[in-house]
C-alpha cells in the first residue's frame, strides 16, 4: 500500500493519541477519576468476573463469603479494577483521597456509567447486578498496602495497615495509633471537636497539624482535656496512650463492628487492598495475618465487612509454594479469598485494542485494503521459530486481530507482557515495583504511539520502539551498555546496533525465547515493504561485530545482551586459558553418551555384537580394540582430505568426517570448557552480590549452552560422511546412531572377510549343551533310516577341522583357546560363541577330540568345561584315534550282557562307548555296595566283596584298557570274570536280596536269636536236633539258596517251643492264684483295712499280667521264686500293718480303774505286750550245717534239731515263717 495514501497514525485512531493515558491508577488520586471510569474497558473476561463477583455480594444470605482475590500480571488492569469496585459498590471517604479542585462523578454516576458499558457488551444481567449495588449502602476504603505499612513493625505491619486506614476513613490520626485512639476515646465521649478548638486556643495550630507532634505539645494537649472534661490536669496524656496501647484482630474486628453499628442496618464496610501478595510475598505470618483479619470481619460483622485484594500470581500459585505443612496453615485462606477474579494476557490485549488501537470509521476500507495487500505475507513476516511457538498466536493472522492490533503485531503485547514481568523480577526497575507500574503495557503503547503520531499507514511498531516507552525506569546497571553503543558503535552498524541491543536487553530473561538473528529480524521489522532478507542478513553481521565488542554473547546461534559487570565476566572467561585436550575430552563425552553408546555395533543377520575404539583427529581416546572409528573434526578442506589420505591402507579404521555447516560449533564448544573452567575456578561466595547472580545465571547458560551442544554434535555426526580405505562409503540410514551402525558395519564386512561363513546364524553360549546333543544324535548309523537337514553348522565346523588338521599336521596341537583367537580375529571376526558352537559340534559328531590334563573330556562336562575361561588354554584339541572294532564289538557285548544297555543307551562313537560303560561300571559298583550295607546282616553278602572290588578296578582303567584288554579271555578282571561273577554271585545275591525269600530268611533268624533261652527247657531230644540244624543252616554261606529248608527246621522247632512255653505260664499262673488263696485265708487278711486289701489283690494282679508277656520259661520261674519267696511275706506284712490296734480299756473304765486298782491287774501278759510279727518265707531261715552230709539216723536227729532251734529263734525274735 502506498502509504495509505498518507493517513497519518496522529490522524488514523478514534481517540487522540495525545491524551494522558496514566500508567498506574492511584488509589488516593481521583483528579482524574472521570477519565478512568470512562476509559474503563469492560472485556468479556472482565464482564464474567464482575458476574461471579456480585453474585456473591448481592446476596442478602451471604454472611460468610466476604473475600476476593483479583490477581494478574504487572499492568494487567487489577489495580484499575479494584479502583472501579471501590465506587461502584461504596462512597469512598474523602478523607483518604485527593479530589482536586474540579467536582467528579459520584457513586450512582459512575456505577449508571458501568451500566452503560455492560449494556453496549449486551450484558442486561451484569447491567442489572450492577444497578442492584446502589440498593446496598457501604463505605470503601480503598489503599495500597505498600504505602500505608509501617516496615519497622513487620510481624503486625498488615494489621496496622488495616486499622491506619479505617482510623483515617474516620477522621482520626491513622499514622500514630494511639493517637488515633485518643481522638477516638475524645469523640465516644463526645468530647473531639471542643478538644480540637481548645488545644488550637492554647498551642497557636490547628490539632490537624499538631497531633503530629503530639509529644511536644503535652502540656496544651493535658491543659485541653481538662478544659473539656472538667477533670484536674494530668501529665503526658499521649506518653500514656502509647504505653498502654496495644491491638490485636480481634480487637480491630470489634472496632469495626462497634462502628457498623452505628450505621444504617445493612451497611456495609470495605477494605480494597492493592498489591497485597507482593507485600506478603513468603511472608506465613503476613498470610496467616490477612486471613484472620477477613475471617473475624466477617464473624464479628454478620458479614457486612468485606476485603478485596489485588496479587500479582493467583491464590493457588502463592499457597502452592508453600510446604506441605504450610500447606495446611493456608487452605483456611483460599476459602475465605473463595471469590477469585483472575485477568489474563486476552483482557490487556482487548483493552490496547479498545482504548489505543480503535480506528475512526472512515478509515475502514483503508485498514481493509492494507489487510487485502499484506495478510499473504504475515506469517512469512512474523513466524517466528519453532523454539518460540508460545508467542506465535494464529490471531494474529486473521483480519479482525490485524485491523485490531496495528500497528503493532499480536505476538508484540504477550512477548512485552513477558518483558515487564522477568525484568521486574529481575530488579532491572529502578526503584520498587511500583515504578513498574507508571510503565504499564497501556502507558507504554500509547507513549509509543505517540512518538510515532507521524508515521504513517504502512509502517509498523517494531519491537525496540516499545524499549523508549520504558527506558527512563531501566536502572542505569542494565542500559549502561546500550548509552554506550549509542555514543561508541561506528556509524555504519550504530543504529541497527543499538535498536538490537535494546531488543536484546528486552527479551534477556524471557524463557522460551531464543534471540536467534531470524527471531532479532520479525522484532526489527518496521515496514511491511521492506526486504526482510536483507535485514537479517544485516543483523548477522552487526551481531558479529557487537560480539567481538563484547556487547553481546553469543551461544549457538543466539546472542545474550551483556550488562556491565556481564561484559566483565564474559571477558575474564574469554581469557581464561584452557588445555586443549579438555575440549577434545568433552566432544569424545557427547559422542560416546550420545553418538555411539556402548561402542559396540550389532552386525548381520545374527546381530554379532563387534567392539570398536575411538580415535579423533587420529588420536586415540580409549582402550586398544581390534577396530576403530576415526571422526575428524576439521573444517579445513585441506586437514580433511589429509584425513582420508592417512586412512588409506589402514583397513581395521573407518573415518568420520563431521559435517562443516555447524561453523562454529567447536568455537562454542571452547567457550563452553572455558565457561566451565571458569566456574570451577570462581570463589563465588567471594564476590558481589551482582556477579554471585550473574555467575549463577552464566552457570545455567553453560548448562543449556552444553544442552545445545549436544544436539549440534549429533546433528554433525548425523550429516557426516563415512570414508574407507581412502573411498567414500554410502549410507542410508539418517539417525545418527543407526548411521554409526551402517558405516561401522561396512568397515566389520570388509575386514572380516570369513565372518560370512557363518551363514546369518546366531548363536548363544547357553546353546552350547544343545548343539552337542544335537551333533550326538544326528551321527550316521545313530538312529537307522534318519533323513537329516544338513545342519548350519556344517560350512564353519569344516573351517574349524581344517584349522586343526593343519596345526596336526605342523606337529601342533590346538587348544580351544587358540582357535577361540584366531577365528576371533580377522579375517573372521566370529563371535566367541560362534567359535565355541564349532568345536562343540565336531566333538560331538566325533571329528575331533577333547583332552584335559591327559584326560578325554566326558560329554555330559564338554559343555560346561568348553565355556570355562580359566581352562579353555588347558583343553586340547586333536583328531580322534582308531581303534578295532572287534573290541569295540566286544565292548559293546559286554554292556549289553553285564550292565543290561541297549543299542540305544550306547553311542556309536568308541570313546563314547568307553565313557558309557566306565559311567555304567561306577554306578553298578555303587549300587551293590549299597546293597551289601543294607543287607550286612546277612554274612552271605561278603560274597560281593571281590565282585565289587573288581567292577571298581574296570571302571577306573580308563577307556584304552576297555577297548583294549578288558575283552581279552585270560585277562585278570576283564569282561569274561565280571560276567561269571555276575552269573554265580551277583544275580542269585541280588535276585535273593530284592525277592521276598529275604524275609522269610531275615524272620527265622530273628526268632532263632531271640528263643535260644528257650531251647534247654523243651523236653526230648527233638528240640535239641532241630535247634543244631537250624542253627547249621543260618551259617550256611549259601543260605539264600537253601532258603525253604532254613524255613522248615524254625517252623518245627517253633512248635514244640512254643508248646514247652505255655505249659511253663500255665504253671506259673497257678502258682499266683495258690498264693492268692493262702492270702486270703490268712488272719492278716481277715483284720486288714478294705484299702489294704484292695492293694493286695492289685499286686497280685500285676504278677499275673507280667507273667502273661514274659517270653522265656527261666524268667517264667524266676518271678514265681520272687513272688513266693520275698513278695508273699510282704504282702502279709502289709496287710497286718494295716490292721487296727486292739485297745485296753475304755477312756471311763480306765479312770475307773484307776481308783480301785492297778489298770495292768488281771490283763494276761501276752495281751498286754502283744506286737505284730513280721512273715517271713521259709526259705530265708538259715538252713543249719551239722555236716556235709547226712548218713545215718542220728545225723538226721542233729540236723533237724538244729533247724528246730533256728525256727524256734526265728519266731522268738517276731517271725512268722511261711511255708
Amino acid at each position: 500500500m502506498n502509504g495509505g495514501n498518507g493517513i497519518s497514525f496522529k490522524e488514523l485512531f478514534s481517540k487522540d493519541i495525545d491524551r494522558n493515558i496514566n500508567g498506574v491508577i492511584k488509589a488516593n488520586d481521583e483528579k482524574n477519576l472521570d477519565d478512568e471510569v470512562n476509559e474503563y474497558v469492560l472485556t468479556e473476561e472482565i464482564c464474567r468476573n464482575l458476574a461471579k463477583f456480585l453474585d456473591a455480594y448481592n446476596d442478602p444470605s451471604n454472611h460468610e463469603q466476604n473475600g476476593a482475590w483479583i490477581s494478574g500480571f504487572f499492568g494487567s488492569g487489577k489495580s484499575h479494577l479494584l479502583k472501579m469496585l471501590s465506587h461502584v459498590l461504596g462512597e469512598v471517604p474523602a478523607e483518604l483521597v485527593d479530589k482536586g479542585n474540579k467536582p467528579t462523578m459520584n457513586r450512582e454516576q459512575i456505577v449508571r456509567t458501568f451500566m452503560g458499558k455492560a449494556e453496549s457488551q449486551d450484558d442486561q444481567m451484569l447491567a442489572g447486578q450492577l444497578e442492584k449495588t446502589l440498593t446496598i449502602p457501604a463505605t470503601s476504603i480503598l489503599f495500597n498496602i505498600d504505602q500505608k505499612a509501617d516496615k519497622s513493625n513487620a510481624s503486625d505491619a498488615l494489621l496496622y495497615a488495616f486499622v491506619r486506614v479505617f482510623d483515617e476513613a474516620r477522621g482520626f490520626y491513622g499514622k500514630n495509633p494511639f493517637v488515633a485512639k485518643f481522638e477516638r476515646d475524645l469523640a465516644n465521649n463526645g468530647y473531639l471537636d471542643d478538644f480540637k478548638h481548645e488545644f488550637e486556643q492554647a498551642a497557636g495550630k490547628p490539632w490537624s497539624e499538631g497531633r503530629d507532634e503530639a509529644v511536644l505539645w503535652d502540656d496544651e494537649i493535658c491543659g485541653a482535656y481538662a478544659a473539656v472534661t472538667g477533670k484536674p490536669e494530668q501529665d503526658s496524656i499521649i506518653q500514656r496512650y502509647e504505653d498502654t496501647y496495644t491491638m490485636t484482630v480481634g480487637d480491630f474486628a470489634d472496632d469495626v463492628n462497634a462502628w457498623l453499628s452505628h450505621q444504617e442496618p445493612n451497611r456495609r464496610i470495605l477494605f480494597l487492598v492493592d498489591e497485597v501478595g507482593q507485600f506478603i510475598g513468603e511472608n506465613r505470618e503476613l498470610m496467616l495475618s490477612l486471613q484472620s483479619i477477613a475471617e473475624d470481619l466477617a464473624v464479628k460483622t454478620n458479614g457486612r465487612a468485606w476485603v478485596v485484594v489485588t496479587s500479582q500470581e493467583d491464590m493457588d500459585t502463592i499457597v502452592g509454594d508453600r510446604t506441605k505443612q504450610q500447606s495446611y496453615d493456608f487452605s483456611k485462606i483460599q476459602g475465605r479469598f473463595s471469590i477469585k477474579l483472575k485477568l489474563n494476557s486476552a483482557d490487556v490485549v482487548e483493552v490496547i485494542q479498545k482504548r489505543l488501537l480503535t480506528k475512526k470509521p472512515e478509515y475502514e476500507s483503508v485498514m481493509n485494503e492494507l489487510w487485502d495487500e499484506q495478510n499473504a505475507n504475515l506469517r512469512t513476516m512474523f513466524e517466528f521459530t519453532r523454539e518460540t511457538s508460545k508467542f506465535s498466536n494464529n490471531k494474529a493472522y486473521s483480519k479482525d486481530d490485524f485491523i485490531a492490533s496495528y500497528p503493532f503485531v499480536n505476538y508484540e503485547f504477550e512477548l512485552f507482557q513477558n518483558v515487564l514481568r522477568e525484568m521486574s523480577r529481575y530488579n532491572m526497575f529502578s526503584g520498587r515495583h511500583a515504578s513498574v507500574g507508571e510503565r504499564s503495557m497501556l502507558s507504554t503503547i500509547s507513549s509509543t504511539l505517540r512518538s510515532s503520531q507521524n508515521e504513517t499507514v504502512g509502517a509498523l511498531m517494531p519491537f525496540d520502539k516499545l524499549y523508549d516507552g520504558i527506558a527512563d525506569a531501566i536502572q542505569s546497571t542494565s542500559n549502561f551498555r546500550i548509552n554506550q553503543a549509542e555514543k561508541r558503535l561506528g556509524s555504519d552498524i550504530k543504529e541497527l546496533g543499538v535498536r538490537l541491543l535494546k531488543v536484546l536487553l528486552l527479551v534477556k530473561h524471557v524463557d522460551g525465547f531464543p534471540t536467534t538473528p531470524h527471531n532479532l529480524r520479525i522484532l526489527l521489522t518496521d515496514q511491511f515493504d521492506m526486504d526482510v532478507m536483507e535485514l537479517e542478513r544485516n543483523i548477522k553481521y552487526v551481531l558479529g561485530e557487537l560480539e567481538k565488542d563484547t556487547y553481546v554473547q553469543r551461544v549457538g546461534d543466539t546472542y545474550n545482551y551483556l550488562t556491565n559487570e556481564e561484559q566483565d565476566i564474559e571477558q575474564e572467561i574469554k581469557n581464561t586459558d584452557i588445555d586443549s585436550s579438555k575440549e577434545i575430552e568433552e566432544l569424545k563425552k557427547i559422542l560416546v553418551s550420545d553418538v555411539l553408546g556402548k561402542m559396540t555395533v550389532a552386525y548381520g543377520e545374527q546381530r554379532a555384537q563387534f567392539r570398536y575404539g575411538l580415535r579423533i583427529d587420529g588420536v586415540q581416546q580409549s582402550a586398544q580394540q581390534p577396530i576403530w572409528l576415526n571422526v575428524v573434526t576439521s573444517t579445513n578442506a585441506q586437514d580433511r582430505a589429509d584425513a582420508i589420505r592417512m586412512g588409506m591402507g589402514m583397513r581395521d579404521t573407518i573415518t568420520l568426517l563431521l559435517d562443516m555447516s555447524d561453523r562454529t560449533l567447536f568455537d562454542d564448544l571452547r567457550m563452553y570448557v572455558k565457561t566451565y573452567t571458569y566456574l570451577m575456578r570462581t570463589d563465588k561466595n567471594s564476590q558481589s552480590e551482582v556477579r554471585q547472580q550473574i555467575i549463577s545465571r552464566k552457570s545455567v547458560a553453560n548448562e543449556r549452552l552444553y544442552t545445545e551442544l549436544r544436539t549440534r554434535i549429533v546433528k554433525a555426526a548425523a550429516n557426516g560422511e563415512f570414508d574407507y580405505n581412502g573411498g567414500t562409503v554410502e549410507v542410508k540410514s539418517t539417525e545418527v546412531q543407526a548411521r554409526m551402525a551402517e558405516g561401522l558395519g561396512t568397515l566389520i564386512g570388509r575386514y572380516y572377510t570369513n565372518f560370512s561363513l557363518l551363514g546369518g546364524q546366531r548363536y548363544e553360549e547357553t546353546d552350547l549343551a544343545r548343539i552337542i546333543m544335537n551333533a550326538t544324535q544326528h551321527q550316521p548309523g545313530t538312529f537307522d533310516g534318519l533323513n537329516a537337514v544338513q545342519d548350519k553348522l556344517d560350512v564353519p565346523a569344516d573351517d574349524v577341522f581344517a584349522a586343526v588338521s593343519r596345526d596336526k599336521g605342523k606337529g601342533m596341537v590346538a587348544t580351544v583357546k587358540s582357535l577361540l583367537d584366531a577365528y576371533g580375529s580377522v579375517p573372521y571376526g566370529w563371535p566367541y560363541a560362534a567359535t565355541l558352537a564349532c568345536i562343540g559340534h565336531l566333538y560331538a559328531s566325533d571329528r575331533i577330540t577333547l583332552t584335559l590334563d591327559g584326560k578325554p573330556v566326558q560329554r555330559s562336562e564338554a559343555a560346561r568345561l568348553l565355556r570355562e575361561t580359566k581352562k579353555q588354554d588347558s583343553i586340547r584339541v586333536d583328531l580322534p584315534r582308531v581303534f578295532d572294532t572287534r573290541k569295540v564289538s566286544q565292548l559293546r557285548d559286554f554292556a549289553r550282557d553285564f550292565l543290561g544297555l541297549t543299542a540305544a543307551d550306547l553311542p556309536s562313537n568308541a570313546i563314547d562307548l568307553a565313557e558309557a560303560v566306565t559311567t555304567r561300571l561306577k554306578w553298578e559298583a555303587e549300587s551293590l555296595t549299597q546293597l551289601r550295607v543294607r543287607n550286612a546282616r546277612f554274612g552271605f553278602v561278603q560274597q560281593l566283596d571281590e565282585p565289587i572290588e573288581k567292577i571298581n578296578y574296570a571302571s577306573g582303567m580308563g577307556e584304552d584298557w576297555l577297548l583294549g584288554d578288558f575283552t581279552a579271555q585270560e585277562t585278570e578282571n576283564g569282561s569274561e570274570e565280571l560276567l561269571e561273577f555276575k552269573e554265580d554271585v551277583i544275580d542269585p545275591i541280588v535276585a535273593f536280596l530284592n525277592g521276598s525269600q529275604s524275609r522269610i530268611l531275615a524272620d527265622g533268624l530273628e526268632w532263632l536269636k531271640n528263643n535260644k533261652p528257650n531251647i534247654d527247657y523243651v523236653s526230648g531230644t527233638t528240640a535239641a536236633s532241630l535247634y543244631q540244624s537250624a542253627e547249621q543252616l543260618a551259617n550256611d554261606p549259601n543260605i539264600f539258596r537253601r532258603t525253604n529248608k532254613f524255613k522248615t527246621a524254625i517252623d518245627d522247632l517253633r512248635e514244640a517251643t512254643d508248646a514247652t512255653i505255655q505249659t511253663e505260664r500255665a504253671n506259673a499262673l497257678n502258682d499266683v492264684e495258690n498264693i492268692r488263696a493262702r492270702i486270703h485265708d490268712s488272719t492278716e487278711y481277715q483284720h486288714a483295712t478294705q484299702a489294704a486289701q484292695t492293694k493286695v489283690e492289685a499286686e497280685l494282679d500285676q504278677v499275673a499280667e507280667r507273667m502273661q508277656r514274659i517270653p522265656f520259661i527261666y524268667k517264667m520261674r524266676e518271678s514265681v521264686h520272687e513272688l513266693s519267696e520275698r513278695t508273699y511275706p510282704q504282702l502279709i506284712n502289709a496287710l497286718a500293718a494295716s490292721a487296727p490296734r486292739p485297745k485296753t480299756a475304755l477312756a471311763g473304765e480306765a479312770q475307773a480303774a484307776t481308783a480301785t486298782t492297778p489298770m495292768d491287774a488281771n490283763i494276761p501278759e501276752s495281751q498286754q505286750k502283744e506286737t505284730p510279727r513280721v512273715a517271713v518265707s521259709f526259705a530265708t531261715i538259715s538252713r543249719p550245717h551239722t555236716k556235709d552230709a547226712l548218713e545215718t539216723k542220728d545225723d538226721v536227729d542233729d540236723f533237724l534239731d538244729a533247724y528246730r532251734r533256728e525256727l524256734i529263734a526265728a519266731i522268738e525274735n517276731g517271725k512268722k515263717i511261711l511255708l
